[in-house]
Order: structure tokens, then sequence, then C-alpha cells
């Protein structure tokens, strides 16, 4: 897998997202363009996979090692492996430890798997938890936030608990911050921002903000806002995954977060904004 010798073709999933299809599950793989540093789910639930077919007769499978995607906090907390011989295939079996009954669950495996005379045909990985991130929908409604004039979106808790992080699931609409330039999602392409180009803001009822991100303090006319980058995550992207919280944070039913374009927060530069954008909301529980 990590020296190519086993092709795309060969590795197949049950569901891909966007630019982080099956074939980036190798070991070691880094980002590249708009190319994601692993194979990542579009399905988020216990019913995803990768397959490798071999397509060997005498293959011979000594070890698995996996680990996370490398541009993004991603990665699988736990997983059962899987195999099928040349003359059963599709009829898979779930490995486990010799002279155990309970089948092998684990983060990172590695074992010596002996099958005598009959010949591996694929393995597949089939993960019980795709991801550490217990994600949880926090809305009912799309929550929408314009470029300009308070026109901030509102969510409210929907269950008690600690939330590590935030994320948003785009759904549509665009922002502007200038128009000589094209309109994003989460922030602007305006060459002034140079790397610091995301300008999403989630904060507490009172304007505070959430510290999701390490945010800059951008210049506009006689005043600053935030801006921010997030490795892995242009403004263009289909979901915003925000830095894990410095602390997490305990939040109760009914506590209400705001949405905001980083420049009408601060009511600063934002004369020549325009556009909405609406999001679904996640927070990741304890």
């Amino acid at each position: 897998m990590e020296n190519g010798n086993i092709t795309d073709t060969q590795i197949t999933a049950s569901s891909e997202w966007w630019r982080a299809g099956a074939y980036r599950g190798r070991l070691h793989l880094k980002a590249a363009g708009d190319m994601k540093g692993a194979w990542s789910t579009r399905g988020l639930d216990n019913y995803q996979w990768l397959q490798v077919d071999l397509r060997s007769y005498n293959a011979r499978v000594t070890g698995v090692a996996t680990q996370g995607r490398q541009d993004a906090r991603e990665w699988v907390k736990k997983y059962k492996l899987q195999f099928s011989f040349f003359n059963e295939p599709g009829s898979f079996q779930t490995y486990k430890e010799k002279g155990q009954n309970k089948e092998k669950a684990t983060k990172t495996f590695f074992a010596t798997i002996g099958f005598g005379k009959r010949q591996l045909k694929s393995i597949k990985g089939a993960p019980s938890i795709m991801r550490s991130f217990n994600w949880k929908k926090i809305n009912i409604e799309p929550v929408c936030f314009g470029a300009k004039d308070d026109s901030h979106g509102t969510f409210n808790i929907t269950e008690s608990g600690v939330i590590y992080t935030f994320k948003l699931v785009h759904l549509r609409g665009s922002v502007s911050c200038n128009p000589n330039y094209p309109s994003s999602f989460w922030g602007c392409g305006h060459p002034h921002y140079n790397e610091e180009k995301l300008l999403t803001i989630i904060t507490f009822q009172n304007k505070s903000a959430l510290l999701l991100a390490n945010y800059k303090k951008t210049q506009g006319y006689g005043c600053r806002y935030y801006s921010y980058k997030i490795e892995g995550v242009g403004v263009n992207e289909p979901e915003l995954w925000f830095n894990t919280l410095p602390s997490p944070i305990s939040v109760s039913v009914g506590q209400e977060f705001q949405l905001w374009y980083g420049p009408d927060l601060k009511n600063c530069s934002e004369d020549d904004n325009s556009g909405h954008t609406c999001a679904d909301v996640y927070a990741w529980y304890e």
C-alpha cells in the first residue's frame, strides 16, 4: 500500500468524501493540492469499510498498520479486520487472535496471520467507529449567516454535555468580502488576507468568539476583525472543521450560540460585503 505496488484500482470503499477516495487510504500519504491526506468516508456510521483486492493467489498478509489523516483531525478509533479467499470471493471472515473466540477490534493492529493452504483473496477493514469524533447535529433548520448588517445565524444546544469542537456542513449560498473577487462558502478570496482567508466565526450569545482557530486580527478601515487559517481547509470546502477548543466547554439544553462573518461581527469594513451562507452545525461531544 505504501510503496504503490498495490494499485489504486485494487482499493475500494463503502463511501468516499470529496477528493478523499479509497485510493488515498495509504500509509504515510500526504495531502497534495486539492487531494486529501487519507481516505475519508461520506457516511458517518459504523457500516463503512475499506477493501484491498490483493489479486494474487500466493498473497500472505503478516501485519496491518493504520494512522490518522495527515492534513486534518480525523482517525479511526477502532476497527475489525476481515478477509476472504479466492475460492470464496465476497465471503468475509472476521480476524480473531490465535486461540481467541472474540473478534479483534483495535486502533492499530499488528499480527501474524497464517492461512495454511488456503490463499488470501482480499482484506477489508470494517471500522466499528469511523472517527474518534462523536459528532451530533445541533440544528433543526439550516443556520444561515450574512456578510453584513448584523445578519448572524443562531443555533441552540439540543443536548447537554461537554463539547470539544464544532464543524459546519455547507448547504447552500456563499458570502463575499469584495465584489471584485469570487464569493465563497466560509471566507474571502481577496489577496489582502494572505493565508488567513477563513472568516466564519462561532460565538457565544454575548458575541465573544469561541477559540476554534488561531485568529488573526485583520486590519480594516479604522477597525480590526478576525480571520484565520486551518490546515487542509479552504474557503470552499464542503465541511469546515474547526480546531479543538483549548479547553472543552460544558453546554446545556437551550444555550444559544451564534454564527458570524468576521467583518460583520465587528461591524468593520463590511459596506461592500454581500451574500448569505447556510449550513448544518455539528458538535463533537465527549
